[in-house]
């Protein structure tokens, strides 16, 4: 039998679990497919896809944001 995973389960594993004293712990992509032993890729390769472009969109604004704050806005643009 094989067990599909939604796209909610899968996202809970990447976010993190918690150890025995309760305190969160990420995992990675391979630790989530290994814990989950039989996963739906689809599901998988898009959450990842979308905490990767999470983590684009937060790193480009906060790069943004450091040029805005840092310098005028003259001939350079940032």
């Amino acid at each position: 039998m094989v067990a599909a995973y939604s796209e909610s389960v899968v996202l809970q594993r990447v976010r993190g679990v918690r150890d025995r004293r309760g305190r969160r712990r990420a995992l990675h992509g391979a630790q989530v497919v290994v814990d989950l032993l039989v996963v739906d890729t689809r599901a998988v390769a898009r959450v990842l896809t979308n905490v990767a472009d999470a983590r684009r969109a937060r790193a480009a604004a906060e790069h943004a944001r450091s040029h805005h704050t840092s310098h005028t806005h003259n001939s350079i643009t940032p």
